[in-house]
Formats: structure tokens, sequence, C-alpha cells
């Protein structure tokens, strides 16, 4: 079967509660979806209300900072475009989207978006 989820805060909580993403308490785990292939994940960088400009940003990178730890050794694929997911399904592997949940991580300026 193939899964796709949507959403999920896990790269947002395992930053903010120095945690992972195979911790097994948090809803969505890769220790728990081990068995399942294909599987792909999108991890939402929730961004508070309170997090404006640079305080925004910082959270942002510090998530991403997070993610890249939590791939490091490890053969989960951070899926950047379609083909990447494709690819994925293709080889019956396990991936991440990042998403963000918030324009203020944008800090009012339109480059930032890459």
């Amino acid at each position: 079967m193939e899964l796709f989820d949507l959403h999920c805060d896990t790269l947002y909580r395992a930053y903010t509660e120095n945690s992972g993403f195979f911790n097994d308490s948090f809803h969505i785990s890769f220790q728990k979806a081990k068995t399942l292939k294909p599987y792909l994940q999108c991890m939402a960088i929730w961004i508070p209300d309170e997090y404006r400009g640079e305080k925004a940003v910082e959270l942002f990178e510090g998530c991403v900072g997070k993610l890249k730890e939590q791939l490091a050794g490890t053969d989960i694929v951070q899926c950047v475009g379609y083909k990447e997911m494709e690819k994925v399904c293709r080889e019956g592997r396990q991936g991440i989207v990042l998403t963000v949940e918030g324009g203020a991580v944008l800090a009012g300026r339109l480059d930032n978006i890459e």
C-alpha cells in the first residue's frame, strides 16, 4: 500500500523538544513507519504567531538543521520535487517533503521563498 501523509508536526516537535523523528511518543515516527514502504511524509515547520521577522527565519533554519541531522546516515530521502517523490514510490522507499505553516518565515521578503 502506498501512503502519503500531508501534514505532521514531528519536525517542529523534534526541534523544539530536542528530540528526533524516531521518537515513538510522537504521532509520526519513522521507527513506527519502518515497515511502510513506499511512504511519503510532509513535515511541517509551524511558525507560531508570535514569531516574526528574523525570529521566524531562525526557527525555520533550526528546524531545517534538525531535518538534515536526522536524515544523516538513513535511507530516508528529502524530496524537493515531484520526480524525487515519484522515485521514492517507484523504489519502495521512505521520503520527506518539507513544508512550512505560516508566511512569517518569509520575513516580508519574497526572495526568502527559496
